[in-house]
């Protein structure tokens, strides 16, 4: 049974990755996940079996940086939640945060291969971090760069890809989730084979 949010839509980062890539087209999912809470459709995701293999690649990771130097913060040390103009709330934790001085790495462990949203995601962490009350002052005038870590390489990203033609797509999503009337549905096998929402 889905129920209406308390409050302002409320978006999670990953619901809107695969809509700016163009990977997912259903913008209704997105927009149903940011305005409504909802029991979970059955899966048979292993979820023990994935959250142990994300552990160990984001501890290895961590004390990678560790050793080089850095001081790390992890997962729920990163959280934060930034309220838009339009109403609409977004809130995440990137996996790694690692300062050295004014060099900062924003990073995310992926367990699976290599997808455009993987990069999004740590895009809109590399763009939202720096703009909230936790991390304002931490992160002025330094150097933001982002990092993908998969299990057998990273991806970098530079600090200039977060540029203005990233922002205005980022700013649509937002407002595609936060909009009071919901966008047109797009059923496809594909996707509906694996969404998670039993009251469409």
């Amino acid at each position: 049974m889905a129920s209406l949010r308390n409050g302002n839509p409320y978006v999670w980062p990953s619901w809107i990755t695969k809509i700016i890539t163009g990977e997912e087209s259903c913008q209704w999912k997105t927009w149903f996940k940011s305005h409504h809470t909802y029991d979970k459709a059955p899966s048979d995701f292993d979820q023990a079996d994935w959250v142990t293999r994300h552990t160990t690649l984001l501890r290895s990771r961590a004390d990678e940086l560790r050793d080089e130097g850095y001081q790390v913060f992890v997962e729920d040390q990163n959280s934060f939640r930034i309220e838009g103009n339009n109403g609409a709330v977004i809130s995440g934790k990137p996996d790694i945060v690692a300062i050295r001085g004014q060099d900062i790495c924003i990073v995310d462990c992926k367990t699976g291969k290599e997808k455009p949203s993987d990069k999004i995601q740590v895009l809109i962490y590399m763009l939202l971090l720096p703009l909230s009350e936790a991390y304002k002052e931490k992160f002025r005038g330094a150097q933001i760069r982002g990092e993908i870590q998969y299990q057998h390489y990273r991806a970098g990203i530079l600090t200039e890809q977060v540029n203005d033609e990233f922002r205005t797509v980022f700013r649509n999503a937002m407002n595609m989730a936060a909009m009071t009337n919901p966008p047109h549905k797009v059923p496809s096998f594909g996707e509906c084979k694996y969404c998670d929402i039993t009251a469409k």
